[in-house]
């Protein structure tokens, strides 16, 4: 069995396409691209990036938002764009920029929001970003007037404390805990020829004041037991 977490499917497709001609079942990481695979697990960047808007609706109402995304490359952060840029528009959340942080950086993050703090002031309300590095760019431009709510995904170690102290105000943590064991469950039925879902989705978890103190980093979950079940949530 090959597990294969193509961020950029297309580069991967000759490799997988040889893999199915051998007969060997694929277990695929996070995308909607190619196939068939035995299964496909799934963070559900999705819930992440339309509860984001939601959540930055309730914190600013009519106010100025602006929107950070990620390289386009990486399928996993288109999924967080569409879905939250879908329900920006069916909620009214008033997007008025949008900017790309190619480097994936907090420095990139910091050069972009400096351009918003120096545009829009006070008027700038909101911030959302693709990821948690991006948020703590933001969070460095803070200051002077210029104090939009952050809302970010990831859950990263370096963000909690920004989160504790009210400087981010919401992130999603992935568990990649649950992301791994889902991998690895997956493959040993593929091993011994029994059945998976198609999908499984790891559901994203919404960390802010009240919930971050008890967010364990991956590095500490890793160990812990687990049992497997599966749940049908919303469809999913």
């Amino acid at each position: 069995v090959l597990i294969v977490n193509p961020v950029d499917p297309q580069a991967t497709e000759g490799v997988l396409s040889q893999t199915r001609q051998r007969n060997i079942p694929i277990v695929a990481l996070d995308t909607k691209i190619g196939g068939p695979y035995f299964t496909t697990v799934h963070d559900d960047m999705e819930y992440a990036g339309s509860q984001g808007a939601i959540q930055l609706k309730k914190l600013v109402g009519t106010g100025e938002v602006a929107e950070m995304d990620g390289p386009p490359f990486a399928e996993i952060l288109n999924w967080e764009k569409a879905a939250f840029e879908t329900e920006a528009k069916q909620i009214g959340l008033h997007v008025v920029d949008v900017k790309v942080n190619q480097q994936i950086t907090p420095q990139g993050a910091t050069q972009i929001a400096d351009g918003w703090k120096s545009k829009y002031g006070s008027a700038l309300k909101g911030v959302w970003t693709f990821n948690d590095t991006s948020a703590e760019g933001v969070v460095s431009t803070l200051g002077g007037g210029f104090h939009p709510q952050i809302v970010s995904i990831n859950g990263q170690p370096e963000a909690l404390p920004l989160v504790k102290a009210g400087k981010i105000n919401t992130t999603f943590g992935v568990p990649y805990d649950k992301t791994g064991q889902a991998l690895a469950y997956a493959a040993l039925r593929a091993l011994c020829k029994q059945s998976a879902p198609s999908t499984i989705y790891v559901p994203t978890v919404r960390l802010d004041q009240a919930t971050v103190g008890s967010w364990e980093p991956v590095a500490q979950r890793v160990g812990n037991p687990f049992k497997v079940s599966f749940q049908t949530v919303s469809g999913k």
